[in-house]
């Protein structure tokens, strides 16, 4: 749970998203709502910003792909998992800082996983798997069916609040909901808004905030506690092309990401010596933004993660090192 918390919070500032639009089958709802239209252009400069429009409902399909790995020398264990979700998005309103208020609803939630030779899935529209969503294994997931919350969304696509979590919180609790502490309650609380805000930044492109260019670039720089040590961490992006598609201007934005940690200090503990390595962080993508309607269109990414150490007592000594691999993609549909 640890990993997944860590690599979590990396996809904070560098998600994949892979989306493709297509238009509602509904004549009426064709006449009757129009896409919000950005001017966003003048001269070589391009302005990036969302442009939900009330009266859609826009359904993304996320797919996580996780790939973790702890080798010693002598044996390597692995732990492979595959998460999809399809989540629906109905836009509330856009304040005067254009910040988006968005109401979310996670209608489907399908797992797989591998770990050793153990085999786990869960599958929200599959009948025969509705027993299993009160396993410890898979709560987590079962409780989201189904179940809406509220996000703000910064003009930059930051997720700056989530709300709206009681439903799920009883859920949780079910017969003790009104018995469990406060303190409970709110840790529990925490936990869902990081878990929530974890999977729904999927869907948002961090913008710059002033128009750009071709070969523009801009960054995010963010700082997190990993494994007792600070990563300071910095996503650059920049604008490589734009590109015409389907009549509509798509600029093509590449992304890096590049992550400073500091070496935690060696320690030792009843005669066992920690010789911890500097952990290694890198990932890479390209994200290609609707212009005009103030969508992604696509985005794809890929974030590595190795952290290792020594441990050796007297003549003996055993190298262990760590591998995390994480690739999402997510696809639209408009209604």
């Amino acid at each position: 749970m640890q990993k997944k918390l860590v690599i979590s919070i990396l996809f904070l500032a560098f998600i994949s998203v892979n989306c493709n639009e297509k238009e509602s089958d509904s004549k009426d709802n064709k006449k009757a709502i129009s896409q919000i239209k950005i001017d966003y252009k003048n001269g070589d400069k391009y302005t990036l910003k969302y442009g939900f429009t009330q009266g859609l409902v826009y359904n993304y399909k996320t797919s996580t792909n996780s790939e973790n790995s702890q080798s010693n020398g002598r044996e390597t264990q692995t732990m492979k998992m595959n998460t999809e979700q399809t989540i629906e998005i109905i836009p509330n309103e856009t304040d005067s800082d254009n910040e988006m208020d968005l109401k979310v609803k996670f209608k489907t939630i399908k797992m797989n996983a591998e770990i050793g030779n153990q085999k786990f899935s869960y599958d929200s529209e599959n009948p025969a798997d509705s027993s299993k969503a009160d396993s410890p294994e898979f709560a987590e997931y079962a409780i989201f069916k189904n179940t809406g919350v509220s996000v703000r969304v910064s003009q930059r696509g930051e997720i700056i609040e989530v709300y709206r979590l009681d439903n799920i919180i009883n859920k949780i609790l079910g017969d003790k909901a009104n018995t469990v502490g406060d303190e409970i309650k709110s840790q529990l609380k925490t936990r869902l808004e990081m878990q929530v805000t974890s999977t729904l930044q999927q869907l948002f492109q961090f913008l710059p905030t002033e128009p750009v260019n071709i070969n523009s670039d801009w960054s995010k720089e963010t700082s997190e506690q990993m494994e007792n040590a600070l990563a300071k961490t910095t996503v650059t992006y920049k604008i490589m092309d734009i590109k015409n598609v389907d009549g509509k201007d798509v600029a093509i934005i590449n992304a890096t990401l590049a992550s400073n940690i500091e070496k935690r200090k060696n320690v030792e503990e009843k005669g066992v010596k920690y010789d911890f390595k500097k952990p290694q962080i890198s990932g890479k993508g390209e994200v290609e933004f609707n212009l005009e309607n103030g969508l992604v269109v696509s985005r794809n990414l890929e974030v590595s993660i190795v952290t290792g150490m020594k441990m050796s007592k007297g003549y003996e000594s055993m190298d262990i090192t760590n591998r995390a691999k994480n690739k999402s993609s997510v696809t639209l549909e408009i209604n």
